[in-house]
């Protein structure tokens, strides 16, 4: 009975951690997922790449996504906490890479913001995101990923998680 107490007690420690790391991955996936879009899936252009944030600044972001056929679209967005989307209107080219960089925002703070396809009614997709504090700090943040190869990594990462 000891003998498996302790087997099962040096399991434990790595066991905690691994579904500690499952864990924020899914919890980080999830967020990412809900964060940053929400699609209409009744539009005539559909997408094939959902939007995503990139280039993020104290006083810009910028915006991308594809569509499967070339489409033009508006991006509304406003800070979190104004009335309704009264912030400012920016147009994408006609075309199947959309890229949109939202310039003079506030450091700090949270912007909402709605794709919309022009001649349509319904928002394409919506998201929100938040732009770089104006001074540096420092955070923390986990990236892991399975590429389904090379099991041995994996392995080790599991057995040593804190020297892979």
């Amino acid at each position: 009975m000891n003998m498996r107490l302790s087997k099962l007690h040096g399991f434990l420690p790595a066991f905690r951690i691994t579904t500690l790391i499952a864990l924020m991955t899914a919890i980080a996936l999830l967020s990412c997922r809900n964060a940053l879009t929400q699609l209409n899936s009744g539009d005539a252009t559909s997408i094939s790449i959902a939007p995503y944030v990139q280039n993020v600044t104290s006083t810009q972001v910028t915006i991308c996504w594809k569509t499967k056929s070339p489409a033009k679209f508006k991006v509304i967005y406003t800070s979190s906490g104004s009335e309704g989307m009264d912030g400012q209107e920016i147009e994408s080219k006609g075309r199947v890479y959309h890229r949109v960089t939202l310039k003079g925002l506030k450091p700090d703070t949270r912007y909402d913001y709605r794709i919309i396809q022009q001649g349509a009614s319904a928002i394409f997709a919506r998201g929100h995101f938040r732009t770089a504090p104006k001074r540096m700090r420092s955070f923390k943040f986990i990236v892991y990923g399975d590429s389904r190869s090379r099991p041995k990594i994996h392995e080790n990462q599991r057995k040593h998680p804190k020297s892979p």
